[in-house]
């Protein structure tokens, strides 16, 4: 039927810099949006369970947030897990600069 994935990236959004998350099912997604005028953000990706909850924080701060919380029955307990980089500006050259740093998985 489709992808199935939960997914947090931080960027240029839809509603301007910030973090954007999303639930995948079947190729279907509903995304959102938590724009605060900053594309320095680490992330963070916490399963328990069937439970998927996103944090963002900016660089500079200690502070998590949780920006969603997903029940995701429908998940195998084995996942992958990867590192996204796209761009999605319709009909414009991408300028994109990436840079990943302390990069962690634990189990």
């Amino acid at each position: 039927g489709g992808e199935n994935y939960v997914h947090l990236v931080t960027g240029f959004t839809p509603d301007g810099l910030g973090v954007e998350f999303k639930s995948t099912t079947d190729g279907t997604s509903v995304f959102a949006t938590s724009p605060d005028g900053s594309a320095f953000h680490d992330l963070r990706i916490q399963r328990a369970g069937s439970t998927f909850s996103l944090y963002q924080k900016l660089t500079n701060e200690n502070t998590w947030h949780l920006v969603a919380t997903y029940n995701r029955s429908d998940l195998p307990a084995g996942v992958m897990v990867g590192i996204n980089i796209y761009t999605a500006q319709a009909g414009a050259l991408a300028d994109l600069s990436i840079i990943f740093e302390n990069v962690e998985i634990n189990n």
